[in-house]
């Protein structure tokens, strides 16, 4: 390696020993060779060949299951993406087997829903619009890769659109690639999650709904106000125990019945309220489920 960085043929791994660069260095950047990424399941998910001194190549990009998405090929650093229905998905410059560059992006049904820079492939500076991995739609503009549902951006300013957000129109404003002020209608796999009000990223009033990620239990289905749980709800556990039915205020169970469950057997374990804040156990039970304790005769 000289000051500049590495010059000559290498190889390099990742963390879980598998090869994703092979080829020749040039002042520390791969400049020709073989490149690939995988997925945490170790699926190979991007492949991409190139040669920037002749400034060609082509990627390939798959599913997490292992299935082709669309291929590109470059010549002279400007490139087509096609599906594999043969439909035109991205055209523009591309450099070490990447999207770098000016570019634009289309959907199947040749629709543009990007144009402007990517670096790397990422969506760095431009206009376009983009379906999210919890089913939400985003249209504005991206600078420096952040997401802003903004036609324009200033320093001083707060940055508002009105945008299609779930077939449903919004004013809200979106920084740091996530919903920052506004009253919106958010959903997760489909599912209804929030509605209500956002203030500086926190979910700030209205209602909430929170579901187990493995078993789609939901786990919460109450209120907010000022960015914690407040008002009348209910709440199950994984095993759809229901677990406390009643009051929250400001982020503690205020007023109400719980009970508790042995995560081995799913056997009750104890019960009672919550009176103004304070848990009150009336009884609690064994591994068996026999009474251990009760407090109308055990308090006196």
């Amino acid at each position: 390696m000289d000051e500049r960085g590495w010059n000559g043929k290498g190889k390099e791994y990742d963390s879980n020993s598998r090869l994703i660069f092979e080829g020749e260095y040039k002042e520390g950047l791969r400049y020709i060779g073989i490149k690939k990424k995988y997925s945490y399941e170790d699926i190979l998910i991007y492949k991409a060949e190139f040669n920037e001194s002749t400034k060609e190549g082509k990627m390939e990009k798959y599913t997490d299951s292992g299935e082709l998405c669309y291929k590109i090929t470059y010549k002279n650093g400007y490139g087509k993406g096609f599906d594999t229905n043969g439909n035109l998905i991205f055209e523009g410059e591309c450099q070490f087997g990447e999207k770098n560059g000016k570019g634009k992006e289309y959907n199947s049904n040749g629709e543009l829903i990007f144009e402007g820079e990517y670096r790397n492939s990422i969506r760095w500076n431009g206009k376009g619009k983009e379906l999210d991995y919890e089913g939400r739609i985003f249209e504005g503009i991206y600078e420096d890769g952040h997401k802003w549902n903004s036609q324009c951006l200033t320093l001083n300013e707060s940055m508002k659109k009105e945008i299609l957000y779930n077939d449903s129109k919004f004013t809200i404003e979106y920084k740091e690639g996530k919903i920052w002020n506004g009253n919106v209608n958010e959903y997760c796999k489909g599912k209804l999650i929030f509605e209500g009000e956002y203030k500086k990223g926190i979910k700030w009033k209205g209602k909430l709904k929170e579901y187990d990620s493995i078993y789609g239990v939901i786990l919460f289905d109450g209120e907010i106000e000022l960015g914690e749980k407040h008002g009348i709800a209910i709440e199950h556990d994984y095993m759809k125990n229901l677990i406390f039915e009643g009051e929250y205020k400001y982020g503690q169970r205020w007023n109400g019945p719980y009970k508790e469950y042995n995560e081995y057997n799913n056997n009750l374990s104890s019960e009672g309220k919550y009176i103004e804040g304070k848990k009150c156990i009336d009884h609690k039970y064994d591994w068996c489920g026999m009474t251990t304790y009760n407090a109308l005769f055990d308090s006196q």
